[in-house]
């Protein structure tokens, strides 16, 4: 048989996500590149004539890399096609940033959509922390959530006028915890270090009204070092009670990452059912602290 079922072929990244519309990814020299290859690499059987440079995989097939890292300088390895992103070449979707999107946030968001596949559906409530000029917002409301953008800077004139969009301009830590409760889904994408959105999320997720079911969350790294401490991170984020926790830097985030995170079934019902219990404990207290008729000492005839 073959050595391995598919080629993927891509460059090396020359300069940040966005810089000056540079978009990660396979190109035209590199598909020229892996035709090349191919071609050797069919004649030596280790590729089968059937294969097509590039092709998003099936699960778990086993696919030769190449980096093109200098004209004369390629590097090889191999991947299994373990999860839906290693589908792809270069663990990249193949998005492009449209010319209506208000900002590099719009594609940003739809790739850590189609990365963590949270089971965000049309109609649901959604409240980006850090929300300006839009972009991210945009590719929400264009999959018919309703949208609430807290960031005290203005926002784009094509997001603010949307029918489904509403501005709080505050910052996320001066809104109320409890302006939150009608929210399902959360997105924070803010300028601070990871701690101090963690600080945030944490406030709002542990408060009594809210019941936030997911979230994505980008976590700025300032210094590199701070990778260090991202196992950390997802541990506070889990003892909140969420189990599926997954962090990764998409294609499209610069020094920083995306943190995918949803809360089970079971987790939900016990969160819900604390909820309660807190509330009637509250209830409860105030009940206790009504003033006590002291009975009347009967008096002797």
């Amino acid at each position: 048989g073959h050595s391995f079922e598919h080629l993927h072929v891509w460059p090396r990244d020359r300069c940040e996500p966005g810089h000056r519309g540079f978009v990660p990814g396979p190109t035209d020299h590199s598909n020229e590149v892996g035709q090349a290859i191919l071609e050797q690499a069919v004649d030596l059987q280790i590729l089968p004539s059937t294969t097509r440079v590039n092709a998003v995989v099936k699960s778990n097939q086993l696919v030769l890399d190449v980096i093109v890292v200098e004209e004369n300088q390629w590097w090889f390895g191999t991947h299994i096609a373990s999860s839906r992103i290693l589908r792809h070449p270069g663990g990249t979707f193949r998005l492009q940033l449209p010319e209506h999107a208000v900002s590099r946030a719009y594609m940003k968001m739809n790739e850590a959509l189609a990365w963590s596949r949270l089971p965000i559906a049309e109609g649901d409530r959604i409240v980006e922390i850090g929300s300006a000029p839009g972009g991210a917002c945009q590719a929400l409301l264009e999959r018919g959530l309703l949208v609430t953008g807290v960031d005290p800077s203005d926002m784009h004139e094509a997001v603010a006028s949307h029918a489904n969009f509403t501005h709080i301009k505050k910052r996320g830590a001066d809104l109320k915890r409890k302006e939150y409760s009608d929210f399902k889904w959360l997105v924070v994408d803010t300028n601070v270090a990871p701690t101090h959105t963690l600080d945030t999320v944490d406030a709002i997720v542990n408060h009594d009204r809210t019941n936030i079911r997911g979230m994505l969350l980008t976590l700025k790294l300032p210094e590199w070092k701070l990778t260090d401490q991202v196992p950390e991170y997802l541990d506070r984020i889990r003892s909140w009670g969420y189990g599926d926790v997954r962090a990764r830097q998409l294609a499209n985030n610069r020094q920083e990452i995306c943190v995918a995170v949803l809360r089970s079934k079971a987790k939900r019902r016990l969160a819900k059912s604390k909820r309660k219990q807190h509330a009637k404990s509250n209830q409860q207290t105030k009940t206790d602290k009504k003033p006590v008729e002291k009975p009347v000492e009967s008096l002797g005839e």
